[in-house]
């Protein structure tokens, strides 16, 4: 280890007294040249603190005790102001941190098991735990976006206004229940898949085809279809109005188990067969367009 005393010695130029130790910074240079060097190599290069000792700590204690008012520059608060190339950091904010770390990047933390908490007004505002979680216990507000590369918890709910559009682009998996006060839009020809049941309180307009691979209940309300039902297979209808003179087509068999009754005339194009024994009543003129002497026959 080498001892230097900065001041004494021979002077080869310049006025030993008026340097400004507490005005300026001051930097000291180690260069040493052996014989088998050309020029002097730099060894060492860092910030030189005031000699006296008494000068610098006069003004560095006015930074410890706090002084008076918010100058930090003139007068005796001058060492309110901690040089900003230092290995502390500094309230002013540091620079030339190069300087005094010449390799990795400047860091601030504990190199210890130990918590490290940031506060404001004495109140602690964010703490990085020794593990490295973070913990932010008041709010925060993001100006510009937010990039989370994996899972995020929301213990609260989640807010999203100004009439700003959500983009999911995965999966939205909701666990309870969920209230749309808006319309709900499926685009892009995309199916939507229900596994509970369907409630709607108000109507509901379909443009397209639907299938139905389950039964349709209507319950106590009616159903209008302005075109045309088409059943594959058997229908079971427990009550049938057609209305507006509107004609009903039947191409199969239609049975009918009770009585039924025609308001209106009912024309036949082929036989009617009334079979086990039951009595056909008629209370109106029953005509009949001539006929073949064979065509009626007393049974």
């Amino acid at each position: 280890m080498l001892d230097f005393v900065i001041g004494e010695g021979a002077n080869f130029g310049g006025d030993f007294s008026r340097i400004p130790w507490a005005e300026q910074k001051m930097w000291v240079r180690i260069s040493v040249k052996t014989l088998h060097d050309e020029d002097y190599q730099l060894i060492s290069s860092g910030q030189l603190y005031s000699v006296p000792y008494a000068l610098y700590s006069n003004t560095a204690g006015a930074l410890a005790d706090g002084g008076a008012g918010n100058d930090t520059t003139s007068g005796n608060n001058r060492g309110q102001s901690i040089d900003q190339t230092s290995i502390y950091w500094t309230l002013d904010g540091n620079y030339n941190s190069h300087a005094v770390k010449p390799y990795g990047p400047a860091v601030l933390g504990t190199k210890d098991r130990k918590d490290l908490t940031m506060i404001t007004n004495n109140i602690p505002r964010l703490i990085i735990d020794k593990e490295g979680n973070i913990n932010i216990l008041f709010d925060v507000n993001f100006e510009g976006n937010l990039t989370v590369g994996g899972n995020t918890t929301l213990n609260g709910s989640l807010d999203v206004t100004g009439m700003q559009p959500t983009n999911l682009t995965g999966t939205l998996d909701v666990v309870k229940a969920t209230n749309l006060n808006d319309a709900l839009s499926v685009t892009t020809m995309a199916p939507t898949q229900l596994t509970g049941d369907l409630k709607v309180g108000q109507g509901m307009k379909v443009l397209g085809a639907t299938t139905i691979d389950n039964s349709l209940n209507v319950g106590n309300l009616a159903t209008h279809l302005s075109g045309t039902l088409v059943a594959d297979k058997e229908t079971v209808v427990n009550g049938l109005t057609v209305a507006g003179m509107s004609p009903t087509q039947l191409t199969g068999t239609l049975d009918v188990d009770r009585t039924m009754n025609v308001d209106g005339s009912t024309t036949l194009n082929r036989a009617l067969t009334v079979t086990g024994g039951n009595a056909t009543h008629l209370t109106g003129i029953f005509q009949l367009p001539k006929l073949r002497s064979s065509t009626l026959r007393s049974q």
